[in-house]
C-alpha cells in the first residue's frame, strides 16, 4: 500500500508558502519601481495581502489534512478504538478512505486553534505528538489569527469582524489586508513564520 508521507507534505507546504512570498515580493517590487507612475494604491496592496492570507490558509489547511491522513494511514489504532468501541477497520487504511473518514464525506475545515485541535484529537488522540506539538502555546495566537483574519478577508461579515478585532486588537478595523500589510507586512510575516516553524517541528517528529 502506498503510504502518505508527512515529510513530503511538509516540503510541499513550505514550497507553497515560498510561492506566496514570491507573489508578495513581486508586488512590493512593482510598487517601488513603478516606472514613473505613482505606484500601487494602498487598497491594491491590501487586496494582495488578503489574497496571500487566503493562500496561506489553504496551504496550511491542506498540510494539516495531509498530516492526519498520514497518521491514520500508518497507524489507525486510536481511531479504531475511539468512542469506547472497536471499529471494524483493517490494520492499514488507504489514503482515500482515510480522507473520507477524516472529512466525513465533506471537506476538511477547522475554526481557529481550538477547532484544529479538536480535529486532530478526534483522529489520533490527545497524547499524540501531532496534537501536543500543535497545542504548544507559542502557536496559539498565529493559529487563531490565521483563521480569524482569513475569515474577515473572505467574508467581511459582522461575526468575522468581531473575531478579527478580538485576535488583532484592532478597535476600528478596515480591510484585513490593511492590518496584514502594515509595517512592510510584518503581521502577515509573523503568522507565516510561526506556521512554517510548526511544520518544521512536525517534520522532525514525524517518523514517516
Amino acid at each position: 500500500m502506498n503510504k502518505k508521507s508527512i515529510n513530503k507534505a511538509t516540503a510541499k507546504f513550505q514550497k507553497q508558502v515560498a510561492e506566496t512570498d514570491d507573489f508578495l515580493s513581486s508586488i512590493r517590487a512593482h510598487d517601488k519601481t513603478a516606472m514613473g507612475t505613482k505606484g500601487l494604491r494602498a487598497s491594491d496592496i491590501h487586496r494582495c495581502y488578503e489574497q496571500a492570507i487566503l493562500d496561506l490558509y489553504r496551504s496550511f489547511e491542506g498540510y494539516m489534512l495531509a498530516c492526519l491522513i498520514a497518521c491514520l494511514n500508518h497507524d489507525p489504532t486510536e481511531f479504531r478504538t475511539k468512542g469506547g468501541r472497536e471499529w471494524q477497520l483493517p490494520k492499514h487504511i488507504n489514503q482515500s478512505v482515510c480522507e473520507l473518514l477524516i472529512c466525513k464525506g465533506g471537506y476538511f475545515d477547522f475554526s481557529g486553534r481550538s477547532g484544529l485541535l479538536s480535529e486532530i484529537k478526534s483522529i489520533v488522540g490527545d497524547s499524540h505528538w501531532l496534537y501536543t506539538t500543535t497545542k504548544d502555546t507559542k502557536y496559539k495566537q498565529p493559529l487563531d489569527q490565521l483563521s480569524a483574519v482569513r475569515n474577515y478577508a473572505a467574508h467581511d461579515s459582522e461575526q468575522s469582524r468581531k473575531s478579527f478585532k478580538k485576535v488583532t486588537g484592532q478597535t476600528r478595523p478596515r480591510r484585513a489586508g490593511s492590518w496584514l500589510s502594515a509595517n512592510g507586512g510584518k503581521n502577515y510575516t509573523t503568522i507565516r513564520d510561526k506556521l512554517v516553524a510548526l511544520s518544521n517541528e512536525v517534520d522532525v517528529l514525524a517518523p514517516f
